[in-house]
């Protein structure tokens, strides 16, 4: 049976030794802890990224199934997230050595040989992924179809083939007619041919579809209407940009010095759409009132008085009937 001595009955010598072990132990314990916090502090271990564990699971999910194009597909498409585009390269090979899934590993390859700026065998890629994609019952609607005709467009813009980009954007267009992205570049391939009445219609439409916070199709239509001479659209073209990037004062600036001449309707959108911009909405209404007053179907016009005009809430029945009384 164990005793304990009271502190109070310990002899004075005895309680000084337990004092000073007391303190020496919380001195240790408190240089302990310090060090812990600086280590921690300045010198943390760094989890392993996300990427990182699954591209160690991905791999060894080839190592087991080596036969597994899915697997291969998975590790391919980990590696271009990591920018391992060699390595992502390596694996597509396989897939089409195989002869199973070639349109995906054809399209994914492609990115990567794209991001290693092999052109030439990006195009291969894409030229074959064509060839598969033709043949599919789906082929009008297919948008792998059009993606590999928009890329093969903006390849051919890089390599300075301008009719063969334009020819390319046009079919990946037929399939999706309204990607604003592709009605952008067919607007830059047409300005490289010289066909300004054709890039100006396809950087409207692209307005169309995005009207605000995209800069460059307007920079494009800017570029156009001044090959065409048409000052007056090629200012209002640019001070759209500048809402766009926005600088909405320069824009009023200039969008003001066109009101009342051949660019008016388009000048008075553009100044509601800044007023907009600006979080200004009735400072918008009367631009837009005044395009609806020369252009009553303009639908841009009404549109954007939908969104600015508020709408007056609806009598309450208790309201109607004390009216009624």
């Amino acid at each position: 049976m164990f005793r304990v001595t009271s502190l109070a009955n310990m002899p004075e010598q005895q309680l000084n030794r337990w004092i000073k072990r007391i303190a020496l132990l919380l001195f240790v314990v408190f240089i302990a802890f310090v060090a812990f916090y600086i280590f921690d502090r300045y010198n943390p271990i760094a989890p392993t990224p996300m990427v990182d564990r699954q591209i160690v699971a991905a791999e060894a999910a080839v190592q087991a199934k080596p036969e597994d194009i899915a697997a291969r597909g998975a590790l391919a498409d980990l590696y271009i997230s990591d920018k391992r585009y060699t390595d992502a390269v390596a694996q597509y090979d396989a897939i089409i050595a195989t002869g199973k899934g070639e349109e995906l590993a054809r399209i994914g390859r492609a990115r990567a040989y794209e991001a290693l700026a092999n052109t030439p065998a990006a195009i291969t890629d894409w030229q074959r992924v064509v060839e598969i994609a033709s043949a599919g019952e789906m082929a009008a609607i297919d948008p792998k179809l059009a993606l590999a005709y928009y890329k093969l467009g903006t390849l051919s813009m890089g390599a300075s083939d301008t009719k063969a980009a334009v020819d390319y954007l046009q079919k990946s267009l037929a399939i999706s007619k309204t990607d604003a992205d592709t009605l952008y570049a067919l607007g830059n391939a047409y300005v490289a041919t010289g066909e300004n009445d054709g890039a100006i219609e396809s950087y409207k439409r692209a307005t169309a579809f995005v009207p605000v916070g995209w800069a460059e199709p307007y920079e494009g239509l800017a570029k156009a209407y001044t090959a065409k001479g048409d000052t007056a659209l090629a200012t209002w073209a640019t001070a759209m940009a500048s809402i766009a990037n926005g600088d909405t004062a320069t824009a009023e600036a200039q969008l003001k010095t066109l009101l009342g001449g051949t660019a008016d309707l388009d000048a008075s959108m553009g100044l509601g759409l800044a007023a907009e911009t600006r979080g200004e909405g009735e400072q918008a209404i009367p631009y837009y009132q005044h395009v609806l007053d020369k252009d009553p179907s303009n639908e841009a016009a009404m549109l954007a008085m939908a969104r600015v005009r508020p709408v007056a809430p609806e009598a309450s029945p208790a309201a109607s009937q004390e009216g009624q009384n």
